[in-house]
Parts: structure tokens; sequence; C-alpha cells
């Protein structure tokens, strides 16, 4: 995992899972936002990665950070 707290990307429309590049001790210290808006509507895989419910709209960007 890398040392990096924040990861940025634009969604497509429908891509749901989005890859969480660095570690964290708990899914509670993450905090992702859609557009500048904090959003809860996701949760994490088996492999700690943030999945959304339903896909941030195209050209939506996607800021998760720790």
């Amino acid at each position: 995992m890398s040392n990096l707290s924040n990861v940025t990307y634009t969604a497509n429309g429908a891509t749901v899972t989005f890859v969480v590049p660095f570690s964290y001790i708990e899914e509670a210290d993450i905090t992702v936002t859609v557009d500048a808006v904090v959003v809860t509507g996701y949760t994490f895989n088996g492999s700690g990665d943030v999945v959304f419910a339903v896909a941030p709209l195209n050209l939506e960007v996607v800021y998760i950070s720790r």
C-alpha cells in the first residue's frame, strides 16, 4: 500500500467499485465525496475498496480520503 492519503477519480456512470490505494485501519477513517458532497451510499468490499450502491454519474468527481 502507498503512503498516499487520498485519491480522485472521474466517474463514468457505470463503475461502482473504486480502488482505495492506501492503507487505513478502520472503515470509519475513510471519507468519500462525490462532486464535493460527502456521501454514505457505499460499502467496502473484501479488498477494502469503495463500492457504491449506484454508480456516480458520468464526469462526477469521486474523492476518497483518509
